[in-house]
């Protein structure tokens, strides 16, 4: 050992004080990320089904709400709670051989976390379009 015995003493101390808020940042980030990356999943989801059920029934009206039904069936079984929550169905090209398009807009909450430069919460959007069977709607 070389140097003057204590003359670091403390000095692990001053290491811990200043790795601790590096590390709470990457913990916040981690977590915002990680919520953000599986509300994205969810959404996308969301809309491949409503879509897809939408494309199933046999007029505009029934296609619009089988699609909010599934979307909200979908994420409630997920967990997700999205705050605005908005379900947009066009059915402008429903017909046979035509398609059916639904967006699904959601709102994830970051306040929770709170952490400045983090969005109170952050609108992500999903779209899916789904063909409609071209020989004709089936009851």
């Amino acid at each position: 050992m070389t140097g003057r015995p204590g003359k670091e003493r403390g000095a692990a101390t001053i290491e811990v004080a200043l790795l601790v808020p590096v590390i709470i940042v990457l913990l916040v980030f981690t977590i915002a990320g990680a919520r953000l990356v599986d509300t994205r999943g969810a959404i996308d989801g969301a809309a491949r089904d409503a879509a897809r059920a939408a494309s199933l029934q046999p007029s505009p009206d029934a296609a619009r709400a089988a699609a909010e039904d599934s979307v909200g069936a979908n994420l409630d079984q997920r967990g997700r709670t999205c705050a605005p929550r908005r379900v947009a169905v066009d059915v402008s090209r429903f017909a046979p051989g035509g398609t059916v398009a639904v967006e699904v807009t959601c709102g994830v909450g970051l306040d929770d976390l709170a952490f400045p430069g983090l969005p109170g919460t952050k609108i992500l959007t999903s779209r899916f379009v789904a063909p409609i069977d071209p020989l004709g709607m089936r009851p």
